[in-house]
């Protein structure tokens, strides 16, 4: 953290206001599996280890703002995450208006006749569970099947870069399992030409730009 203390501390001392402070992302894949095998909850390990890390860090006279750091196992910080995915999966990308509304405004519609359903039927044909399927194909979060990397011996799913070229788990060494689990997807590829053209709009150095652009 070197670099940027020092880029940081620069640009503070020429008067900027400089957001530079340190976050935690906790109750990771580690995290579970040391409680599983110590039975020691996950939140007790995952402090001790944040109060270590800080001590170590403070020796060392890193001048992070202490007011703005933030940890996933706050309740302050994930009660705001769930808030967000709330409003994510109560809404709809309107392509005409190029922007996400309400789903209730997608109801509105189609009980006004203003949208027709995909097979043609009036909204109020429709039985409670056939307007829920119509909804979720509109829905920026939805739940769908899709293959994921199944780890039996950790009793989780791991990313792509966890699995060794031998098919198995890079922590524990257990054998990899590709299977379908209906999970929550985003609906992100809505939003790819948004995303594309708002990119003229950021200082970033145009290297960056072009990954995004090709991502």
């Amino acid at each position: 953290f070197i670099g940027t203390d020092v880029f940081a501390r620069y640009h503070r001392m020429l008067g900027h206001n400089v957001l530079h402070t340190m976050g935690f992302d906790a109750f990771g894949l580690p995290a579970e599996q040391y409680a599983i095998r110590t039975g020691q909850h996950p939140r007790k390990t995952t402090e001790d280890n944040i109060n270590t890390y800080l001590r170590q860090i403070r020796r060392l006279g890193l001048g992070h703002d202490e007011r703005r750091r933030i940890s996933t196992i706050d309740p302050e910080y994930y009660r705001w995450t769930q808030w967000i995915f709330l409003q994510i999966y109560n809404s709809w990308y309107d392509t005409r208006a190029d922007k996400a509304r309400p789903i209730a405004e997608l109801v509105a519609e189609f009980a006004q006749d203003k949208r027709r359903t995909p097979d043609g039927r009036n909204w109020c044909e429709l039985t409670g569970a056939e307007q829920q399927d119509v909804l979720n194909s509109y829905r920026l979060v939805y739940l769908s099947d899709a293959p994921v990397n199944w780890v039996p011996g950790l009793g989780t799913v791991i990313s792509n870069e966890e699995v060794t070229a031998d098919g198995r788990s890079e922590r524990g060494n257990f054998p990899v399992f590709r299977r379908n689990l209906r999970q929550w997807m985003m609906r992100i590829t809505a939003y790819a030409d948004r995303l594309i053209d708002d990119l003229d709009r950021l200082d970033w150095p145009d290297k960056i730009k072009a990954m995004q652009r090709n991502w």
